[in-house]
């Protein structure tokens, strides 16, 4: 069974139990966020939630990592720009 989710507004689907950075590799997609620094790309890096090169922006929580979060159903999946903003829940 799939599962329906959104990336940067736009609707997407992923077999249950992906990661969101497994997801967006299925889709081709790679970038996860956007440096602070000089604005370039970022994406997986360990694959087990040490580098935080893969935080994302998760129904409105910034700085949540791609790697060891499960796609929900209408999960809400932004690229990241820099360190992120506070969320909702700040």
């Amino acid at each position: 069974m799939d599962v329906e989710f959104t990336l940067n507004g736009q609707s997407f689907r992923c077999p249950t139990g992906c990661t969101v950075a497994a997801a967006l590799f299925l889709l081709g997609r790679r970038t996860m966020r956007l440096s602070a620094r000089d604005g370039t790309a970022r994406s997986l890096f360990c694959g087990m939630g040490i580098c935080y090169d893969c935080v994302m922006r998760i129904d409105g929580q910034s700085n949540v990592r791609a790697c060891q979060t499960v796609v929900q159903p209408g999960m809400k999946v932004e690229v990241q720009q820099g360190e992120g903003e506070l969320g909702d829940d700040a």
